[in-house]
């Protein structure tokens, strides 16, 4: 009694106070309400990564979920969860567990794991022309998750099932050049690299036609002739051309080709033109011009199409007099009907009547 009488009643509150801020904990104020956590997925994977609270009391991150609870040290910052199943969404709790271990800040984050790589390209690619088709082949990667293949061409896409291994493009055109993009796709929609292969049939010989794809009613407009060949000795060409008389009225032709020494045009019967060209030197190469044929589009009161096409085309060969069929070609042309051409909010037709000469 008397040793406890020599100490002041204020050196007694202090002693007490010491001795509370050893045996209590920070105070729950001092961490964040949340952890800044985010979370990325891989193949069967998460990995959870977040940031440490800025407590000197902070000692450790408690992770729950996906079956298991870690416990992670402070500094690493990040969790990894493998063995997963893609498209399966996980749920995780995050909580910054305090020296004395209460924990805080519980955060709640959640991810679907999913395969993000891509599958190999495809190999061995080849398109080969044979008569009217063309056969694209490959072979499919090796990916045990490979699911189709797609192949593009001319702004179109097919989608080939795995382990085919083959596309057939029949009537094909002649001197026209095919490019097939080939793309492996697995089961998660994840896409290889692209495959390019063309292909570029060709024939003796072909007629073509070039025009307009549209044209207004009543217009003039013209249509080219050309001859494309993979001979060095053609010296004439013989083609009918048909074309729709209920869309089309021809009207005549001119000459293009410098190397045309003769050239007889008429039209046999409505609706059709025979065409005999003769040449010197010979006509050889993709697409030479030879004559534009000249239509006027007929009068339409609703937009309508009509075509026009190459039949019984030959080729004649010198010096041998042999003749050589040739391809035929088709040309679809579009005729808009007439419109008013007065712009909206404009006068058309305007009078005045005597005795209100101003407006």
């Amino acid at each position: 009694m008397f040793r406890l009488a020599r100490y002041s009643k204020l050196s007694v509150i202090l002693a007490f106070a010491i001795l509370l801020s050893t045996l209590l904990p920070a105070k729950a104020e001092t961490f964040p309400e949340r952890i800044e956590a985010s979370a990325e997925v891989y193949d069967g994977e998460i990995v959870i990564s977040w940031i440490d609270p800025d407590n000197d009391d902070f000692d450790k991150i408690k992770v729950v979920g996906a079956g298991k609870t870690v416990y992670i040290d402070k500094g690493v910052q990040k969790a990894s969860f493998t063995g997963l199943i893609n498209g399966i969404l996980y749920t995780f709790r995050l909580y910054a567990v305090s020296k004395s271990g209460i924990l805080y800040a519980e955060t709640q984050i959640s991810a679907t794991p999913a395969d993000k790589t891509p599958p190999m390209p495809v190999s061995n690619a080849m398109a080969e022309v044979s008569g009217d088709r063309i056969i694209l082949t490959w072979s499919d990667p090796s990916d045990s998750d490979l699911d189709r293949i797609r192949i593009s061409l001319f702004d179109k896409d097919y989608y080939i099932d795995a382990g085919v291994q083959k596309l057939i493009v029949y009537n094909i055109e002649y001197f026209k050049e095919y490019k097939f993009d080939i793309v492996a796709i697995d089961t998660s929609n994840n896409m290889s690299e692209n495959v390019t292969v063309t292909a570029f049939p060709v024939a003796e010989a072909k007629i073509s036609l070039n025009g307009p794809a549209t044209v207004t009613s009543e217009e003039v407009f013209n249509v080219d002739l050309s001859l494309s060949t993979v001979r060095s000795d053609v010296f004439s060409v013989s083609a009918s051309v048909y074309y729709d008389l209920d869309k089309f009225a021809f009207t005549g032709y001119e000459e293009i080709a410098e190397n045309i020494i003769l050239t007889a045009v008429y039209e046999a019967v409505y609706g059709r033109i025979d065409v005999y060209i003769a040449a010197n030197p010979a006509i050889t190469g993709y697409h030479s011009p030879l004559i534009d044929l000249i239509f006027t589009a007929n009068k339409v009161d609703e937009t309508s199409s009509g075509i026009i096409y190459v039949d019984r085309a030959s080729v004649g060969i010198a010096p041998s007099g042999e003749i050589v069929q040739a391809e035929g070609d088709i040309h679809c042309v579009t005729i808009l009907k007439s419109t008013d051409n007065v712009p909206p909010g404009e006068i058309n037709d305007l009078s005045i009547e005597e005795g209100h000469e101003t407006l």
